[in-house]
């Protein structure tokens, strides 16, 4: 999981859940920096020997003297989370710790979401400063090193969008837009 603390930090937890259905807490990690919203997606590691996962976040930012808070900046972080397979009176120290590997700083958004895309690459759609529609997919090396692969905007949109994806190729939002209707966007993402 990953939430937001009571100090505007990003903190990971990771959980086991038995093949009984319990379920153990197992490690966290806290960041540093403030952040005012988040998203997550997964993405496929090669060779497949570990688990993946990519936080974006829109980092906090201050205040305009209207009072109004300003949009904040888009940040994109890889992590490597340990794991293993299951076996009758195995410790299970190793998994879940969080290892960060890279990030990379998008441009200034409001709100924002994500969603797995296919093999080491993922796609956030926000609503940037302009109150446009931004959509971009991001790249991951076999270390974690996060790189903007490619990027569309749309038109003015009100509120959060939402993403998805369908066979690795189309990216998919859903938007209201500038006057208040639902708007399903595809959009090639090769």
């Amino acid at each position: 999981t990953a939430v937001r603390d009571v100090q505007d930090h990003l903190k990971l937890i990771s959980w086991h859940v038995a093949t009984d259905g319990s379920v153990k807490r197992l490690h966290d990690k806290s960041g540093n920096e403030e952040i005012a919203e988040i998203a997550t997606a997964t993405y496929h590691s090669y060779p497949p020997a570990e688990q993946r996962l990519a936080t974006v976040v829109r980092m906090k930012s201050g205040r305009m003297t209207s009072g109004l808070p300003t949009a904040g900046k888009l940040k994109i972080t890889s992590w490597r989370v340990g794991f293993g397979r299951s076996r009758p009176g195995e410790q299970l120290s190793t998994w879940g710790q969080f290892t960060e590997l890279g990030s990379a700083e998008g441009g200034l958004v409001w709100e924002v979401a994500a969603a797995a895309l296919s093999h080491r690459r993922i796609v956030t759609a926000a609503r940037n400063a302009q109150s446009e529609l931004d959509v971009q997919t991001w790249d991951f090396d076999a270390q974690g090193k996060v790189s903007l692969h490619s990027g569309a905007k749309g038109g003015e949109i009100r509120g959060t969008p939402d993403v998805t994806t369908q066979g690795g190729a189309r990216v998919i939002t859903s938007v209201l837009d500038g006057e208040d209707r639902l708007t399903h966007i595809t959009w090639d993402a090769i």
